[in-house]
C-alpha cells in the first residue's frame, strides 16, 4: 500500500509542499507543564514531510499547500499566510458530532474509539477563498465540526497518539485508503448538496508596523498564566480561550493579536466570542479596560515616525515647524536680552542708550530695532 504521508506530500506542485505538524508537550524537569487552569501545555511546530517521526508521538498533516519561498528564514510554518491553495479537505468528528457524508472519501482515519476523520484529496487544488466558502457551507449542512473551517487544518496520520484527556493515548488507525479517489471542490459540493457563498477574493496587502510589546492586555494575560505560545509571523499568539470548557475536542487554545488586540477562536461554541467580547471578559476579571483596534500609543509612535520623514513643499508647508521655530527664536532672544541689562545704559536726558562694550550711543529708534521689547535699564545716566 502506498505510504499515506508520501501520498499527501505528492499532491503539492513544484515549489510548494505539504507540512507535518507535531503536537509537542512542553516539559520541564521531566514533567509536562500546565496552564493556570490545570490543562496541559503543548506547542505545534511544523516540519517538512521527510522529517523523522517516532512511535508514541502526536503527528498531523496539514491541508494547505505551502509555498517554500514564503517560509521565514527557511523555517516551515503551517500558516495561512504561507499558502494560496489547499491539498485536501478533512471532515471531522464523523460518527459523533457530524453526519456521515454520502460521498466515498479518499481516506478514513479513526482518531478515538468513536470518532473518525474523512479526507478528500483534490485532483485540482482550490484556492483558500473557494475552499473556505465551501467548508463553511459543508459545516452548516452538518458534515463537519463548525470549528474546523479554516483552510489550513491539521488532520491525523496513522499512529498519531491522541493526547486529549480521556482518550487513553489512542493511536490513530487508517481504516480506509483509496489513493485513486480524488475530487474537485465542485464535485464534493454537488455530492453533499451544498451551495457555497461567493468566495472572498480580497487580498490583504500587509504593511510593516513593528509592535513595541507594550500591550497592557498581554501583560495581564501573561501574569495570569494564560499565554500558550509566542507571537508568530502573522502577529498572532496562543492564549487560553475563556470558553475552553465548552470545547468538545479537549483543546483550550485560541488566538490573540497584541498589535490591534484582536481575538479569535475556531471552535464551534465560540463563534460569538469576538474581540470586543474577549476584551470585556479581560476587564471583568480584573484586567485593563481597552477596545479593539490599533493601540493608541503604537499608532502615535509610528505616525510621528512617518511624519518626520515627510519633506515640506510650498504647497504643503510645515506650519507646525514654523510656529515652533518662531517660539524658539523668541525664547532665544529673551535669553540674549538678559545680558543687555549689563551692557547698555539708558541716558535719560537724551532718551538714548549707551553701549558700554562698543563705547557708542544708540538712539531709541536704533536701539528698538535690535529688540521687540524695551529692556529695563540696569544703569541710568542723568
Amino acid at each position: 500500500m502506498q505510504d499515506f504521508v508520501e501520498y499527501i506530500a505528492g499532491l503539492a506542485p513544484e515549489g510548494e509542499t505539504a507540512l507535518l505538524v507535531r503536537q509537542k508537550p512542553v516539559m520541564r524537569n521531566g514533567e509536562q507543564l500546565t496552564h493556570a487552569d490545570g490543562s496541559l501545555k503543548f506547542v505545534w511546530p511544523s516540519y517538512l514531510p521527510s522529517h523523522s517521526r517516532r512511535d508514541g508521538e502526536a503527528w498531523y498533516l496539514n491541508t494547505g499547500s505551502f509555498m517554500v519561498s514564503r517560509f521565514v528564514d527557511g523555517k516551515p510554518g503551517a500558516s495561512a499566510a504561507n499558502c494560496e491553495y489547499v491539498l485536501a479537505m478533512m471532515l471531522d468528528d464523523i460518527g459523533t458530532k457530524s453526519k456521515v457524508p454520502p460521498l466515498p472519501p479518499t481516506w478514513i482515519m479513526q482518531t478515538s474509539e468513536e470518532s473518525f476523520q474523512w479526507g478528500y484529496a483534490f485532483s485540482d487544488q482550490p484556492t483558500k477563498g473557494d475552499f473556505s466558502a465551501a467548508i463553511i457551507a459543508i459545516a452548516e449542512a452538518g458534515y463537519t465540526d463548525p470549528g474546523a473551517i479554516n483552510p489550513v487544518r491539521n488532520f491525523r496520520i496513522p499512529g498519531s497518539i491522541n493526547l486529549k484527556p480521556g482518550r487513553n493515548r489512542f493511536a490513530a488507525r487508517l481504516v480506509e485508503f483509496h489513493p485513486d479517489r480524488e475530487y474537485t471542490l465542485p464535485q464534493i459540493c454537488e455530492a453533499l448538496d451544498v451551495t457555497p457563498a461567493e468566495a472572498d477574493t480580497a487580498t490583504a496587502r500587509p504593511f510593516r508596523l513593528r509592535d513595541t510589546g507594550a500591550d497592557k492586555v498581554l501583560d495581564w494575560l501573561n501574569d495570569k498564566g494564560l499565554v500558550m505560545s509566542g507571537v508568530n509571523a502573522e502577529g498572532w499568539m496562543g492564549v487560553v480561550c475563556p470558553n475552553h470548557a465548552a470545547h468538545t475536542d479537549g483543546q483550550i487554545g485560541a488566538r490573540y493579536k497584541p498589535l490591534d488586540r484582536s481575538f479569535c477562536c475556531y471552535h464551534g461554541h465560540c463563534e460569538d466570542l469576538d474581540s470586543r467580547t474577549f476584551l470585556s471578559w479581560v476587564h471583568e476579571n480584573g484586567g485593563p479596560q481597552v477596545t479593539p483596534g490599533l493601540r493608541d500609543e503604537l499608532l502615535a509612535e509610528h505616525m510621528n515616525e512617518a511624519l518626520s520623514k515627510l519633506t515640506p513643499t510650498s504647497a504643503f508647508p510645515d506650519e507646525a515647524a514654523r510656529v515652533i521655530e518662531e517660539v524658539e527664536r523668541k525664547e532665544l532672544g529673551r535669553v540674549d536680552k538678559a545680558s543687555w541689562y549689563e551692557r547698555f545704559a539708558y541716558i535719560v536726558t537724551e532718551d538714548s542708550y549707551f553701549d558700554m562694550d562698543e563705547r557708542r550711543v544708540y538712539s531709541r529708534s536704533a536701539f528698538n530695532a535690535r529688540t521687540i521689547t524695551k529692556p529695563k535699564p540696569m544703569i541710568t545716566i542723568l
